[in-house]
């Protein structure tokens, strides 16, 4: 999770919250280093650590990248959202922050509400 993807999220949290999502982080980073990041960001949802990258791996989120021509392994910015029941109703690599919150409430959207 980006710095301004996390921010977005803070910032909208208690509205996300409200509709029933949980907003959790995945960072690459060390346990020390993610929970600096909670705490100067003011973040109110939780961060976990995946330096070994297997739970970003098992969801596609980490993989090749190509920036200004090199290539290498790194974080994929990606959003999924999963309902009460377990089932993954919502999914986005490559997260652009203008338009994630709104991607985040249109998958929390239930049959219901449709």
């Amino acid at each position: 999770m980006c710095t301004r993807q996390a921010r977005d999220l803070r910032d909208h949290a208690e509205e996300l919250t409200a509709r029933g999502a949980r907003i959790l982080g995945i960072s690459p980073d060390p346990v020390e280093k993610v929970e600096e990041f909670v705490e100067k960001e003011r973040l109110p949802f939780a961060m976990a650590s995946d330096e070994r990258h297997a739970l970003m791996e098992a969801y596609g989120a980490w993989g090749e990248k190509n920036m200004y021509g090199v290539k290498k392994m790194g974080v994929i910015r990606s959003s999924f959202v999963i309902n009460a029941y377990g089932i993954l109703t919502a999914v986005k690599y490559r997260v652009g922050t203008p338009k994630h919150v709104d991607f985040v409430r249109n998958g929390l959207v239930s049959d219901v509400e449709k």
